[in-house]
Order: C-alpha cells, then structure tokens, then sequence
C-alpha cells in the first residue's frame, strides 16, 4: 500500500471539472443542443455554490459558452473557464483522479487508449497532465490503460467495477485480475473491488460501472430495477444485486430508463450517471415515464442534498451523461 486514498464522490470537493462539447463532426446537428444541455448543468452547479471549472477548446468557444451560461449564473466568480486542448468532453476519463495523502492531494493519471482504440481524439492523453498542472498539484502517472468511469468507490476501501471492462482484451491484454486489483488498491487505497460481469447493453465503454452501480454509502450501492419485462438490460441488473448481495454489500434499487433506443439501437440510458456535488446532486432526465421517479428516489437517499434532474438526450446520443462529463476533485478533509 502506498498511503493513498481516492475519497467517496459525496465526501468534501474542491471543485469539478467539466468541458463544453465544440466538435461538429462528431456531435453533427446535435452540438447546439449537446452545448444546450452542458450549460443547464455548470449553470445549476454554479448556482448551488460548486467552484466548477469548465474546459472550452478555444477562444471562441470560450465565448460560445459565456454567452450561454453566464447571464443565467448568480456568481460569476465560483465558474472558470479554462482554454485546453481536449477531444472528447467525457473527463471522467480522462481528468486526474484526485487522491490523498497525509493530508496532501495528488493527481492521478493512467494511460487512455480511447475506450479500447473506438476513439481517439487529438488532446485527451494530455488533458490529465494539463488539469493537474492547472490545479498545481504533484502528478501521479500509472501506464495501465484505466478510465475513472469504469470504478465507484465508497471511500472506506471498497470498489466495484465490471469484468466487461478492466479485464478486455482491448485494454490491458498482458496485465491479469490479480494484477489490476494490485495496481488499483495501491493507488486508491483499495480493500475490497466488486467485480460485477457486464455493464449495460449498448454501452461503448464496454460496461462502465458509473451506468450499472453506484455507491450512495459505505459498502451501500445503488442498482437499476428493470422498468419492465422488455427492458434490455433486466437480466444485468439482477445479476449485479445477486453479485453484490451475496458480497456483503447492501442494495438499493431506483426504477431504470427502460428501453431507450437511437435509430434503432439499444443507447445506454441510465439514471445512475448522477452527479453528486457538495450541495446538490443532478441526474440525467431522458423525456422518460421514469424521470421524476429516479429524481424521488436519489432525493429519499440523499436527504441533505437537493437532488434536481437536467435534461440529457442529446449527451445520450454522444454516449453518456452527467458523470461521464465530469470529474470531481477532492479537498482536504
């Protein structure tokens, strides 16, 4: 063990990281609206206190996003917007992770391979270097190929993740289990991983856990309930309450999505891409029967938090949410 200790999402954050979606090519006549859906959420953020810091990849998009959030921001002064070459905005996976260490913080990178070679864009390998040299703290690099997307942690030393991923091939084909939970547990002051199997259909991050499984407290996850009998991904759920029950952990069940399909294919649509900031957590809306359901059951878990929904179809259909596009950073206790 190294001393580290990678803090639960509910603990205390100095700030989150966030990026505005710029490229035309790869949102096509969904960007304004992707823009439109980003912007509701660093806007809600700002406005419950949340120091945020918002990526933009250039000057004019700098002004794009002003443009569009700041009339609608009470303190202008808790956002920044931080000019950087990204590719994609999914900073959960390619921001630092922030890790403590007798009472310092650290950035943590790993290697990143766009989701097993599907995407590679100019900037996201160095986004981490880059967030950590912003924040000016001491970076950490591992070359294991890792996104923070694909763990949960609960911050008292237990994880859970999902076989469909860290153990691809296309990741890290020559490192074994036993190997990763070596690696992990060193770095993010580990004592337990869940190792749940698949994550959800359609997902091309080949099983995320922040779609399947979240901690909500110590060894306490939260896992989707199928909506109804044609929902894609009801065998998957109850695998992973079976999984996690019978680890000792305690489950709790929010109602899925259910199916949610993008030109005719199954999208991952999930409400468990929440994100939980100091005062406030926001969950995905998807013009879903489900949507203020997901909304009462976060708010009965989390009683000392708002808990409000933002729209997020057009994010879906650029794969992900909320967490995706975000990244926590740990503050001192």
């Amino acid at each position: 063990m190294l001393g580290f200790r990678f803090p639960a999402e509910w603990e205390k954050q100095h700030s989150l990281w966030t990026a505005f979606p710029f490229d035309a090519d790869e949102w096509g006549d969904r960007l304004s609206a992707a823009q439109t859906e980003i912007a509701n959420f660093v806007i809600a953020l700002a406005n419950h206190g949340q120091k945020t810091y918002l990526l933009c990849r250039n000057e004019s998009i700098r002004a794009l996003a002003h443009a569009r959030i700041n009339p609608f921001v009470r303190d202008s002064n808790i956002l920044e917007y931080v000019i950087m070459t990204y590719g994609d905005i999914w900073l959960r996976d390619t921001a630092p992770l922030t890790i403590i260490h007798k009472n310092e913080r650290y950035a943590l990178s790993f290697a990143f391979n766009g989701w097993g070679h599907k995407f590679m864009m100019d900037g996201d390998q160095n986004v981490a270097a880059h967030i950590a040299k912003h924040q000016k703290l001491t970076l950490i690099h591992n070359p294991m190929i890792f996104e923070g997307g694909a763990i949960d942690v609960d911050g008292t030393g237990n994880a859970i993740t999902t076989k469909q991923c860290l153990l691809n091939p296309n990741r890290n084909p020559d490192i074994p289990q036993d190997e990763i939970e070596t690696i992990l547990s060193a770095y993010l002051g580990l004592k337990n991983i869940l190792w749940l199997h698949d994550g959800l259909i359609g997902d091309h991050t080949d099983g995320h856990v922040d779609n399947l499984a979240r901690f909500i407290g110590p060894k306490h996850v939260l896992i989707p309930k199928a909506y109804n009998d044609n929902d894609p991904n009801i065998h998957i759920y109850e695998n992973a309450v079976i999984k996690a029950s019978t680890s000792g952990y305690k489950v709790s069940r929010i109602k899925s999505v259910g199916l949610y399909e993008i030109d005719g294919k199954i999208a991952p649509a999930s409400y468990m891409n929440f994100v939980i900031a100091n005062d406030i957590i926001i969950v995905p809306q998807y013009n879903c029967s489900s949507d203020e359901k997901a909304i009462e059951t976060i708010s009965a878990l989390f009683p000392n938090k708002q808990v409000i929904g933002i729209m997020s179809v057009a994010l879906l259909h650029g794969g992900g949410s909320f967490h995706c596009a975000s990244q926590q950073s740990a503050d001192i206790r």
